[in-house]
């Protein structure tokens, strides 16, 4: 994918919660990602393993330590 810098994966396995981190090269690298129909593939492929469709939430980087 292009622009995809690469991401992480979070779960907390007690409250059954989980969150994926994807980072990108830029803001319009993310945007063609999910207008372009390839999250939804993606998030087709993991359907099984979720309990419930996964959200969307879109933040800016105003920190790294």
């Amino acid at each position: 994918m292009r622009g995809f810098a690469g991401g992480y994966v979070l779960t907390n396995t007690e409250a059954e919660k989980g969150y994926i981190i994807g980072l990108w090269e830029t803001q319009e690298d993310a945007q063609r990602y999910e207008s372009g129909g390839a999250y939804e593939e993606q998030a087709a492929r993991f359907g099984e393993l979720l309990a419930e469709p996964p959200s969307r939430e879109v933040y800016e980087v105003s920190a790294q330590v």
